[in-house]
């Protein structure tokens, strides 16, 4: 979207789903889901500045069993068995610039981010 010649604003919206429902071990079902709204200010060739924001989930569930090779049996002892949920928020922000000098020879960029 270009709300002024000099400036543009975008954003981006992905969604990855994978699921394994007849596993019985690793990894079951993994989820993410993001959106990013950024804008640029673009006042020249050689100057460009942007800002974004970033909203991330991501969401596991992994299955496993810990044994000991030396303890017999272990391998099929279910007290051995383990399982995470994992559910998180991610939020990122960003700010960053170039600036473009000697006829586009060099360029110099700064970025930084925060999550």
């Amino acid at each position: 979207f270009f709300p002024a010649t000099d400036w543009v604003l975008g954003l981006n919206l992905n969604f990855q789903e994978d699921d394994y429902p007849n596993s019985e071990m690793g990894l079951r079902y993994a989820r993410i889901q993001d959106a990013t709204l950024d804008a640029s200010y673009v006042p020249s060739e050689q100057v460009n500045t942007y800002a974004f924001y970033t909203v991330q989930r991501s969401q596991f569930e992994q299955n496993g069993r810990s044994h000991n090779p030396f303890a017999a049996g272990s391998e099929t002892d279910p007290t051995r068995n383990w399982r995470v949920d994992f559910d998180e928020w991610t939020h990122t922000v960003g700010v960053g610039s170039s600036l473009t000098f000697l006829e586009n020879r060099l360029t110099w960029s700064t970025d930084y981010s925060f999550s």
